[in-house]
């Protein structure tokens, strides 16, 4: 089975889209499955490094680094431009805004993943078994869109896109022919279910072809049956310092922690960087005097895996207003490490009481406390349970195992219906 996977940078980025890397590792091990790469955008000289069954192809990346005026120009000749005017542009102008710039550049990629799929396809390269992947339900679907109305044949491949949050949520102004592209695919793949029902409730049209599934990390540590440092308390969080994420809340529940608790050296280290990183170091500079707090910024998934692995007694903190299920907190019950989450999203599917604690979004800092002072009291029950629970839901070998079936089955089937007309 020949699948083309589109991504936005993944693999020229060490960050951006790491849990793509994990899906690789898995379905590198399948002879029956070939792998080809199709990123748009590179940074800097940034580079993951991939197994070598995988097969990377730089054509769009290439093409999108000679983007220049000339270009811009050359659209005026495009059938699609126009359409995109039309279509995507003229209903925001209707209604008295100007679209946003983001509309325009992601019109662009959506244009050369469609020149991309004909000129392969006409070249033989992509046949009508080929399999085509979204990473994202972004403007890419919208170059399936437009790639079949240049070359018709394409509409015989079978066509997949995952979904998130973001591109879930993201408004229809920010990506071309939003609607029109959903008929160009045969399934949607939502990380969550919560991100499902998402999902269907903004586009109820895509019901009948819209699934959800879990994506999975690999197995941090063995199993553990967990352990606190008399005297000591730790904390972790990982995630983008951004506003969503609301990481100073983190410290300012971590302070109250502290504070309630004197006889205790309390320890917090936060992985991740982001627009708020200088607010947040200000706020941390005068911790209570039993508060210990490390920023490292971003750093490398094997680093923060390393932490998880070899740390004792910790609780993962979370404390998200939304989310679908972060890899954060999967490799953190993986590595049979409580977590402490606020219910926004999907977070519910990962995190209850018996692995940790679901708070309210409106977390109390008496509340996050008495949960913490929970979780520490029966700590090994709690770490016994989350590893638990990585194992019967969130193994990426199995989840992406059962996806690659699922991507045989449906083109089986779009074959033999194909065959019948």
């Amino acid at each position: 089975m020949q699948v083309f996977l589109f991504s936005l940078y993944f693999p020229y980025a060490e960050v951006n889209e790491t849990f793509i890397a994990e899906e690789m590792r898995c379905i590198a091990t399948d002879a029956s499955v070939k792998i080809t790469l199709v990123p748009f955008k590179r940074k800097g000289e940034e580079k993951r490094i991939l197994p070598e069954a995988i097969d990377i192809d730089a054509q769009i990346v290439e093409r999108a680094e000679r983007f220049s005026v000339g270009v811009i120009f050359s659209l005026f000749s495009r059938g699609a431009f126009w359409r995109f005017l039309v279509q995507s542009v003229l209903p925001i102008l209707i209604h008295l805004r100007f679209p946003k710039k983001v509309l325009f550049a992601r019109f662009i990629r959506a244009l050369y993943i469609a020149d991309y799929l004909v000129a392969n396809y006409r070249s033989g390269r992509i046949d009508d078994n080929s399999v085509l992947y979204s990473y994202w339900l972004d403007e890419a679907t919208a170059g399936f869109y437009l790639a079949e109305r240049i070359e018709p044949h394409l509409r015989k491949c079978l066509k997949v896109s995952r979904a998130h949050r973001w591109d879930i949520i993201e408004p229809t102004g920010r990506l071309p022919f939003r609607k029109r592209a959903f008929s160009a695919l045969d399934k949607v793949i939502v990380a969550s279910e919560f991100g499902w029902h998402e999902l269907l409730e903004l586009y109820p049209e895509l019901t009948p072809i819209c699934e959800w599934q879990h994506l999975g990390v690999a197995e941090v540590c063995a199993a553990r049956t967990g352990k606190v440092v008399e005297g000591r308390r730790e904390f972790i969080s990982c995630s983008t310092v951004v506003p969503v994420k609301r990481v100073k809340l983190i410290y300012e529940n971590i302070c109250a922690y502290a504070q309630s608790h004197p006889h205790l050296q309390v320890h917090w280290i936060h992985f991740g960087d982001g627009t708020l990183m200088e607010e947040l170091r200000q706020a941390v500079k005068t911790p209570p005097f039993n508060l210990q707090v490390e920023l490292p910024g971003m750093q490398p998934n094997a680093t923060v895996r390393n932490y998880l692995a070899t740390i004792e007694g910790a609780i993962l903190v979370h404390l998200s207003l939304h989310e679908a299920t972060p890899i954060a907190i999967q490799e953190a019950i993986s590595a049979s490490i409580p977590v402490l989450a606020t219910d926004g999203g999907g977070i519910r599917e990962a995190i209850d009481n018996t692995v940790g604690a679901l708070l309210p979004l409106e977390v109390e800092e008496t509340d996050f406390i008495a949960q913490a002072d929970r979780i520490w009291s029966e700590y090994s029950l709690y770490a016994q349970a989350a590893r638990r629970r990585f194992e019967a839901d969130f193994q990426s070998a199995v989840n992406f195992a059962k996806f690659y079936t699922l991507l045989r089955q449906w083109r089986a089937e779009k074959l033999a219906a194909a065959v019948e007309k």
